[in-house]
């Protein structure tokens, strides 16, 4: 199942406080991008949150 636009739009609009957040459609679902960095996607109409060792200081 393809993520809606909508439930997009809501993820990003929750997330709106960060800047610098990208989101990249691929192939009917959505990567997200904290400054150029990957972090997490949109699939299945479900965020989800990509583990890393060590990010860069959001400030």
């Amino acid at each position: 199942m393809a993520t809606s636009k909508e439930y997009r739009d809501f993820c990003i609009e929750q997330l709106s406080l960060l800047d610098n957040i990208t989101c990249k459609p691929m192939m009917e679902e959505y990567l997200l991008y904290y400054k150029d960095t990957l972090f997490g996607g949109i699939y299945d109409e479900r965020l989800l949150v990509k583990k890393q060792t060590a990010m860069k200081s959001i400030s």
